[in-house]
């Protein structure tokens, strides 16, 4: 079962790491990814700024991540990136749900 919830600072490494895989999965060449590279990382100081949440299996390893980008009234869903190991699970789905439900509680009109 998936649990969703806020990102830790202390994950921006390995949410760095799950998003240049994410990526990768699309077959994107080596020289994309490489030029993505900044574009994709997560700082530290990016988990609370960029509101972003996790879903996490019963073990806390994290299987994908979503961010709420923007401030109120209207905001938009940054990044999105999830695991695509073979599970049956939605763990894109999780985290976005999570993000288009939050807005109202976060101060933000809509989209």
């Amino acid at each position: 079962m998936a649990v969703v919830r806020a990102a830790r600072a202390a994950e921006a490494e390995a949410m760095t790491g799950l998003a240049m895989r994410s990526k990768a999965h699309w077959g994107y060449d080596a020289g994309f990814l490489s030029a993505c590279a900044e574009e994709l990382r997560i700082r530290p100081d990016d988990v609370t700024a960029r509101r972003i949440v996790v879903a996490e299996n019963g073990q806390g390893e994290v299987l994908g991540l979503a961010s709420l980008e923007g401030t109120g009234p209207l905001a938009s869903l940054g990044c999105c990136s999830w695991s695509r190991r073979p599970s049956g699970r939605a763990w894109g789905g999780c985290c976005t749900g999570t993000c288009c439900a939050g807005p109202w509680s976060w101060g933000c009109a809509g989209w």
